[in-house]
């Protein structure tokens, strides 16, 4: 007998997109290096796919079939229903992600200079990151990236990650990169953080 699916609820432009979802074209080299890490000390992915539209997603509910292969994905993983984000832009929400803290505690947002008028703080190095935790615990740890304009290193969240790749291209130029890293060392374990743009071009 099918499992039953709960009633999902309805969705809005200001939830956090899935995080977990899609990278696709990389799930068979994730499963050959996921012996590095086992039950004590699994690999981690987390993925961004900047401005996807939860409401836009089958697996949340949207009528028209335009995203099969995360709906087929989601349909044998934890989805979730009520995940929201910090703010409605890239920096405070990362700065949160990677933190835990809301954007008023980890400080990476906006600001106004009577000088040079609205400016975005960067996250400070003082907090510690998802990264730094993974690293501490002996993880490998990369991030590869396509949105430039406000993940760069100048926003410093690069903290705590061994690699971290920032180049505004397609996700399969970004998962070409992805899996370099993943051969490189397939005996230790990993934390790999993706951000993807095609949704916001």
């Amino acid at each position: 007998m099918p499992r039953q699916r709960s009633r999902r609820t309805r969705v809005t432009t200001r939830m956090l997109a899935p995080v977990l979802l899609g990278l696709l074209p990389l799930l068979p080299m994730l499963l050959l290096t996921s012996c590095g890490g086992g039950p004590d000390r699994p690999n981690v992915v987390l993925i961004v796919m900047d401005t996807l539209r939860a409401d836009h997603l089958g697996c949340y509910g949207y009528e028209r079939d335009v995203s099969p292969e995360i709906d087929a994905f989601a349909a044998g993983s934890t989805v979730y229903d009520r995940a929201y984000a910090t703010a409605p832009w890239t920096v405070p929400t990362h700065g949160s992600l990677f933190t835990g803290k809301l954007p008023f505690r980890h400080g990476a947002h906006t600001y106004r200079s009577e000088e040079r008028g609205i400016m975005v703080a960067p996250l400070p190095e003082v907090h510690v990151t998802l990264a730094e935790v993974f690293a501490a615990e002996g993880y490998r740890t990369g991030a590869f990236v396509a949105n430039d304009a406000f993940l760069g290193e100048r926003f410093q969240f690069d903290q705590g990650f061994a690699t971290y790749h920032v180049e505004p291209v397609h996700a399969d130029q970004l998962n070409r990169r992805a899996a370099r890293w993943l051969r490189e060392d397939r005996g230790a374990p990993f934390f790999m953080f993706m951000n993807f743009m095609d949704t916001h071009r």
